[in-house]
């Protein structure tokens, strides 16, 4: 899960931003091990987007005949470039 924070740091710096981790207390210690003090700690947790099988796979796919096109452009223009 994804948690919103707002912490402060030594200097009295505001920091805002979201941590992974799977509780609140695992998101809490994560941001006092990089030396930041909770202000706020959001329960309103965002679920990670999880993308289906079928739709990895397509994207998977389109980019493999992006990049076999791009290499046959660049191997066509490398040999007008030699001739």
């Amino acid at each position: 899960m994804i948690f919103r924070y707002q912490c402060y740091d030594k200097s009295g710096a505001i920091h805002e931003g979201t941590v992974e981790a799977s509780t609140t207390e695992e998101a809490t210690e994560s941001l006092q091990k990089k030396g930041l003090y909770i202000a706020s700690i959001g329960t309103d947790r965002i679920k990670k987007p999880r993308r289906s099988p079928a739709l990895v796979e397509e994207r998977k796919k389109s980019l493999q005949k992006s990049s076999q096109t791009l290499h046959a452009n660049l191997a066509c223009s490398c040999r007008r470039v030699h001739h």
